[in-house]
């Protein structure tokens, strides 16, 4: 675990238990490039920081696996080579990934572009129904995102409001944790709120890139209107409505939206991935939209 003048790691049978999101690591060094400076945030993986880098001073952010995850060599294996994915795309609507931790280290982490703003979801929690040129916005950006990953091959499958971050100056949009994982432990979903409907009825399929358009389409609805489009009294009665393809159309809710935006929608929460069409057309429709307002 970071701290202070470590010279080495310990040998491979001599484990050093430690809290990722110890408040008092803070001052410690990671890797040992990296100061950090304060606690962020506790996930299911790990631990978020603000570091700084000793030699540049650049600020960064840098996610420090879990105690119990980094025991298990398979899923250390699994979380650097899905964070190696992330920097395999370099493009202004992603969170750019700095550097992953070497597969020798005992410590897994991923040290990402600091971002100074919120995510969606908090955003989306503060300001309730967002005005449409707004919303338009940041799904567009996403979308950009999603072109980028495609052509490489990167699919995320967990496309969320929590996994967007709004830039505080700009409000651009920037996409991150293309590498969090959908399902927990024994394959149990996380949350179904913003996932395809194929995902919940065959999960071993794996994700594809109509899956994220799925959730694209699912945020802009809930930035839009407030809700999430397949709301329910429990998660049960959620994942019912959205195998069922059920959901309130976005224009009786909010009668200033346009008939193109609400067609947009009804194409990206299709319960037929081949409706969805690509990240590039949902772009194409979603600057034609801005273009048009």
């Amino acid at each position: 675990m970071p701290r202070r003048h470590a010279s080495r790691p310990p040998p491979e049978d001599e484990w050093e238990p430690y809290d990722s999101a110890d408040p008092a690591l803070a001052g410690s060094l990671l890797a040992p490039r990296y100061e950090l400076v304060r606690l962020l945030g506790r996930g299911a993986l790990g631990a978020t920081w603000h570091v700084r880098e000793q030699a540049t001073g650049r600020e960064a952010v840098a996610r420090i696996i879990h105690d119990a995850v980094a025991r298990d060599a398979t899923a250390r294996a699994h979380i650097r080579r899905l964070a190696r994915a992330d920097l395999a795309v370099d493009h202004p609507h992603i969170v750019h990934t700095y550097e992953v931790a070497a597969a020798r280290q005992r410590v897994p982490y991923v040290v990402c572009e600091y971002v100074d703003g919120t995510d969606l979801a908090s955003v989306m929690r503060a300001e309730g129904r967002m005005a449409l040129p707004r919303a338009l916005g940041i799904a567009r950006d996403a979308a950009e995102a999603l072109v980028a990953a495609h052509r490489r091959g990167i699919v995320s499958g967990n496309l969320r409001p929590s996994g967007v971050l709004v830039e505080r100056a700009s409000g651009r949009a920037k996409v991150y944790e293309f590498d969090s994982p959908l399902f927990g432990d024994a394959g149990l979903l996380n949350d179904p709120t913003w996932a395809a409907p194929e995902q919940l009825e065959d999960p071993g399929e794996g994700p594809r890139p109509t899956a994220d358009l799925y959730a694209l389409g699912g945020m802009l609805y809930a930035m839009l209107t407030g809700t999430p489009p397949f709301a329910g009294a429990t998660g049960f009665d959620a994942v019912r409505k959205k195998l069922e393809g059920a959901f309130t159309p976005v224009a009786k809710l909010r009668p200033d939206v346009p008939r193109v935006v609400e067609n947009l929608l009804d194409c990206l929460l299709a319960g037929d991935p081949a409706r969805r069409g690509t990240a590039a057309q949902a772009l194409g429709e979603l600057t034609f939209i801005l273009g048009s307002l």
